[in-house]
C-alpha cells in the first residue's frame, strides 16, 4: 500500500493561501448564519432574518478586511471573482431579507437565501484553484 502524500502548495503562495482560509472562514460564518434564518420545516423557528443579515454583513466586512492579504498574481483571475461576490452579496441583503420576510412560503424564501449567498461560491473556486497549484 502507497501513503497518500498531498502536493504541496508552492512556497511562494503558502502566505496568500494562509489568508485565503482565513477570509473563507468569515464567508462560511456568514452564509451559515443566513440559512439558519430559514426554517428547516414548517414547525421549526429559524434564527431571526435580522440577526442573520447582521452576521453576514458582518462577516463579510471581515472577509473584505482579509482580501488584499491573499492577492497575487497566481490568483488574481478567482481573487477578482471573490471580491465581486462580496460586493455583490453585500449590495443583495436587504433585498434578499426583505423577500424572505414578506413571506410564510418555505421555498420562497429558501430561494432568496440562496440566490444571495450564490455568489459566494466563487471562494469554492478560489479553493479549487489553489488546490490546482499545488505540486
Amino acid at each position: 500500500m502507497g501513503i497518500f502524500r498531498r502536493r504541496a502548495l508552492p512556497a511562494h503562495l503558502e502566505s496568500a493561501y494562509e489568508a485565503f482560509l482565513r477570509c473563507a472562514e468569515h464567508v462560511d460564518l456568514g452564509q451559515r448564519a443566513m440559512i439558519r434564518c430559514v426554517p428547516s420545516s414548517a414547525r421549526a423557528v429559524g434564527l431571526p432574518l435580522a440577526v442573520g443579515a447582521q452576521t453576514l454583513a458582518m462577516s463579510l466586512d471581515e472577509a473584505r478586511a482579509e482580501m488584499p492579504r491573499w492577492h497575487h498574481p497566481d490568483v488574481a483571475g478567482i481573487w477578482a471573482d471573490c471580491s465581486a461576490a462580496l460586493d455583490e452579496t453585500s449590495r443583495a441583503v436587504g433585498r434578499a431579507v426583505e423577500i424572505a420576510a414578506a413571506t410564510r412560503e418555505l421555498e420562497v424564501a429558501l430561494t432568496a437565501v440562496q440566490d444571495l449567498l450564490d455568489p459566494l461560491h466563487a471562494f469554492v473556486d478560489a479553493e479549487a484553484r489553489f488546490a490546482e497549484l499545488r505540486r
